[in-house]
């Protein structure tokens, strides 16, 4: 992972073999951040993502295997019990063009990845919602 901060806004750009999910906490435990919003693109694969079943209180999980383009990276960073928690969600494609999505479980950098962590004054945090069966933004 290399990154620069530019104003309120950390640029990384991850490397072949790193998991997206793992370098954002790194990043924000060396620099203390407390509440972002988070965006990219870049290529990966393997990439795990899911769909939350309210009825069962989980994620349904899919894994692809495989070369893609990652065609949008979004979502946030809050902390939960005093550590990062990266809320994601992924948009990619495959080598016929075809387009998956959803929440992001992992995604492992196949070539570069361009990401853009804006860091929020403040804090965010997540606390157990029991009606939802998750850990929802503490607003």
């Amino acid at each position: 992972m290399q990154y620069k901060k530019i104003g309120n806004t950390f640029v990384l750009r991850l490397l072949a073999g790193e998991e997206v999910l793992e370098k954002i906490k790194e990043l924000a435990t060396i620099e203390n951040i407390q509440a972002a919003t988070i965006s990219g693109l870049g290529a990966g694969g393997p990439i795990v993502i899911g769909i939350f079943d309210r009825e069962a209180k989980t994620h349904k999980e899919d894994v692809y295997e495989g070369l893609y383009e990652i065609l949008s990276f979004t979502g946030n960073l809050s902390r939960k019990d005093g550590e990062p928690y990266i809320h994601m969600h992924l948009t990619f494609s495959d080598a016929d063009n075809h387009a998956y999505g959803g929440h992001l479980t992992k995604c492992v950098i196949t070539l570069t990845a361009e990401i853009f962590i804006t860091v929020l004054d403040g804090e965010l945090s997540r606390t157990f919602d029991n009606d939802f069966g998750a850990f929802v933004l503490d607003v």
